[in-house]
């Protein structure tokens, strides 16, 4: 797991759970009092100390979710240069993370008969196209 997804995992969870304890002891438990309880919070009406804490949070919930995502686009960089690196390696001239186009009987399948999850889809070089799921592809 890359560290930009697990750092910015924690982050947000932090930041949620600090903004949702800031709501609750300010008498936010109740649905119908949460917005006005966010706008007492920014405004200062529960103490300087927690308007702070409130724009940290929500501040750490953003930053976390981005380096978050930023984990999950390298996470599928690695995926797609593994998958390119198998198909080459295997004779053709294109490997591409996609949607399954084998059926097979017996496997569990989705909707359309496909095995679920997205699989490493190899292309060209004169040979039949080939697939594999994309998580049986070696990791480095």
């Amino acid at each position: 797991m890359p560290l930009p997804l697990l750092v910015g995992a924690v982050l947000a969870m932090l930041g949620v759970a600090t903004f949702m304890g800031l709501m609750f002891s300010s008498g936010g438990g109740n649905k119908s009092n949460q917005f006005r309880v966010i706008g007492e919070l920014f405004r200062k009406q529960h103490g300087a100390g927690k308007a702070v804490a409130t724009k940290l949070a929500l501040a750490a919930i953003l930053l976390g979710s981005c380096t978050a995502f930023v984990g999950v686009g390298r996470m599928d960089a690695e995926r797609a240069a593994a998958c390119q690196q198998h198909c080459v390696g295997l004779g053709h001239e294109k490997g591409a993370i996609g949607a399954s186009r084998e059926r097979k009987a017996g496997a569990a399948t989705d909707v359309k008969g496909r095995p679920p999850g997205p699989a490493c889809l190899c292309t060209g070089g004169g040979r039949p196209d080939t697939e594999l799921p994309a998580d049986a592809l070696p990791r480095r």
